[in-house]
C-alpha cells in the first residue's frame, strides 16, 4: 500500500524536497521531538559540539616502508556499535598523516556513508586509552562541548531516536550518505549535565569491563607463551636458509615460507617436559563449512568476521538452513578456526554458545574430546600457532586458503588437564566480563530511549 505525506512549501526545511526527509514515521516524531523539548529540553547537534564537525581523508600515498611508524586508520567496516575494531583497522604511515587528521580523545566517530540504511549511523567513541588514529571521508568526527557528554551522545546515537534522526537527514542517492552539515542538524535530548553524566558514567563501565575483559584474555596467552618459552624466543629474520631433499617431497612445498626456520628454532628450544604432537592425534572431526543457502529461518551462520581471537561474535548474523550433513553444524565445545580471508586467516575461538550454528566456506569445525576449545583457541592463537599458519597456508598474496588437511599437520602442545582447566577458567571469566559490559551499555542506551518516551507522554 502505498504512503504519502502532505508537506506544504512553507514547511519545507533546509532546501529538501526528497520524499525519505518527510516520511510519515518521521514527521510524527517531530510533535514527540516538540514534547521532549518542553520537559527536557532538545538541541541540534550544532550546539553541542566543540569545532565544526569534519570527515577524515584518504592519503594518496599509503605505502608502509619498512619498520617506520604507523597510525591506525578506521574505516567504516571497523566502527562498531560504541566501539572500534582497531586489531582489524588499516595502518597508515605517520609521515603522511597531518597534525588536523589525529582524532582526538573522547571524540565520537559515526558512519555517514554507506551501501544501506543500517552501515550510516554506527557510533563509537575513540577512548584516551585507544591508539592514536585517522578516519577517512565516510567517517565524521565529533567533538562536543561542555554542555554534553560525550559518552552520554554516544549511548543516544545507538537508540532508534538517534539512529531515526540520522537516517532522516541522509540522502538515498546510488549510496546513503550524509555532509557534515546534515550530521549537524540532528536533534539530540538535551537534559541536565547530572542526569547526562548518570548515562554516560554507565558507558564508562561498560568500556570498564571490556578492558577486563581483554585483560583475561591477555593475561591466559601469557600463560600459554610463558610455558612454552616463547617469552624469552627471539625471532630474528635469517638471511637465508636451506632444506633437504626429501622434506620438499615429503611436503610437497616448493615455497619458501615453508620452511621458515622459525617456528624450528621454537620446537628445538622448548622448555624440558614440554613437547608437541600432531594436532591430528587429538581431533575426532575436522572440516571446513560449506556456502550456506541463506533464509528467513534457521541457524546463524558464522563466518571468517564472526571467528574474533579467543571468541565468537554473533552480531548480525545471517540465517541458513541447517546442511543436511549434520556434521558440518557447530557445536558447543567446538573450535573454529578461519581458513581464508586478508587479516583473518588463521584466527580461532571457541564455540561456547548451546545452540547450533553452520559454518560458511571460510570457517573449519575442529572437535576435540582432549583438548579443551579454550585452550586450544589460545594455543593458535599464540606465535606457536601461527606461525604453523604462515607455514601451512596455501596460495597467493591476493587469496590464501589454510586448508583442514594442513590443520591436521600442526603440532599441539597436550597441555596438563589442570593448566588446560586454569585457561579455561580466565577464558570464562573474560567471557562473563564481555558479556556485563554488553548488559551495561545495553541499560545505558534504554536509560536514554526511557528518559525520551517518559518525556513524551507526559
Amino acid at each position: 500500500m502505498a504512503v504519502w505525506s502532505d508537506v506544504p512549501i512553507s514547511q519545507l526545511e533546509y532546501s529538501r524536497i526528497d520524499a525519505d526527509f518527510y516520511r510519515p514515521t518521521y514527521l510524527k516524531e517531530l510533535q514527540s521531538w516538540r514534547r521532549l523539548d518542553e520537559h527536557i529540553g532538545v538541541a541540534k547537534l550544532s550546539r553541542l559540539i566543540a569545532a565544526p564537525i569534519r570527515t577524515g581523508r584518504t592519503p594518496k600515498s599509503r605505502r608502509i616502508k619498512g619498520d617506520e611508524q604507523c597510525v591506525r586508520f578506521i574505516k567504516t567496516d571497523t566502527v562498531r556499535e560504541g566501539s572500534i575494531d582497531f586489531d582489524n583497522s588499516a595502518l597508515l604511515p605517520a609521515r603522511v598523516i597531518g597534525e588536523r587528521d589525529y582524532i582526538p580523545d573522547d571524540a565520537l566517530v559515526i558512519t555517514i556513508i554507506g551501501a544501506t540504511p543500517e552501515i550510516v549511523g554506527r557510533t563509537a567513541i575513540v577512548r584516551p586509552t585507544d591508539p592514536e588514529c585517522v578516519t577517512n571521508q565516510n567517517v565524521a568526527v565529533i567533538c562536543t562541548n561542555g554542555m554534553c557528554d560525550p559518552y552520554y551522545l554516544t549511548a543516544y546515537f545507538q537508540t532508534k531516536w538517534g539512529r531515526d534522526q540520522i537516517w532522516r537527514h541522509s540522502r538515498r542517492t546510488e549510496q546513503v550518505n550524509l555532509n557534515c552539515r546534515e550530521v549537524e542538524r540532528v536533534l539530540v535530548p538535551n537534559p541536565t549535565k547530572s542526569r547526562q553524566e548518570e548515562i554516560g558514567d554507565l558507558v564508562r563501565d561498560s568500556f570498564a569491563s571490556a578492558d577486563r575483559t581483554l585483560a583475561l584474555y591477555q593475561k591466559a596467552q601469557q600463560l600459554v607463551e610463558v610455558e612454552l618459552g616463547l617469552d624469552k624466543l627471539a625471532f630474528q629474520k635469517p638471511v637465508g636458509y636451506t632444506t633437504c631433499l626429501s622434506e620438499i617431497e615429503l611436503s610437497r612445498r616448493f615455497d619458501s615460507e615453508h620452511y621458515f626456520p622459525s617456528f624450528l628454532a621454537f620446537r628445538t628450544g622448548l622448555p624440558d617436559g614440554i613437547s608437541l604432537l600432531p594436532l591430528s592425534n587429538y581431533l575426532e572431526f575436522c572440516q571446513r563449512g560449506k556456502q550456506p543457502s541463506y533464509s528467513k529461518t534457521g541457524l546463524p551462520v558464522i563466518n571468517s568476521k564472526h571467528v574474533q581471537p579467543n571468541r565468537v561474535i554473533n552480531d548480525g548474523n545471517r540465517l541458513a538452513h541447517a546442511n543436511p550433513d549434520a556434521t558440518l553444524q557447530i557445536r558447543f565445545g567446538d573450535t573454529l578456526l578461519n581458513g581464508t580471508g586478508r587479516g583473518t586467516i588463521g584466527r580461532a575461538a571457541p564455540y561456547l554458545n548451546k545452540a547450533l550454528s553452520v559454518a560458511d566456506n571460510h570457517v573449519t569445525i575442529l572437535r576435540s574430546t582432549k583438548l579443551d576449545p579454550a585452550y586450544l583457541s589460545l594455543y593458535l592463537n599464540s606465535p606457536a600457532g601461527q606461525m604453523q599458519v604462515e607455514m601451512h597456508q596455501r596460495g597467493s598474496s591476493g587469496q590464501l586458503e589454510l586448508y583442514p588437511f594442513d590443520i591436521r599437520k600442526f603440532l599441539v602442545w597436550p597441555a596438563p588437564p589442570e593448566f588446560q582447566r586454569e585457561i579455561r577458567r580466565l577464558h570464562d571469566m573474560a567471557a562473563a566480563a564481555e558479556r556485563e559490559s554488553h548488559m551495561l551499555l545495553e541499560h545505558a542506551k534504554t536509560r536514554v530511549e526511557r528518559l525520551i518516551e517518559e518525556a513524551v507522554q507526559s
